[in-house]
């Protein structure tokens, strides 16, 4: 799985992502799920992580964020959420 590399400030494990995060999920959507030239990636957003999961961190934990994204193509004009 590639990543990114982590901030310097410690960050709410349901803070939105950066602009430098959602850069890089597009980057890897279209890399790995072999998107057409013509895919659109219209929101890409945090994959929130379950509720214990959050209920469940001490200060300084951190957590393996995820990315989601609706992906809409354009010329048969189908409409998927990644992951599903």
């Amino acid at each position: 799985m590639q990543t990114v590399a982590p901030t310097t400030t410690a960050r709410h494990p349901l803070d939105p992502l950066s602009a430098e995060e959602v850069e890089a999920a597009s980057g890897i959507f279209r890399s790995r799920r072999g998107l057409a030239g013509t895919a659109r990636l219209v929101h890409v957003m945090l994959q929130e992580p379950d509720k214990a999961t959050v209920l469940g961190l001490e200060p300084g934990d951190s957590i393996d964020g995820q990315a989601l994204a609706l992906i809409r193509g354009r010329s048969a004009r189908p409409t998927r959420r990644w992951p599903r």
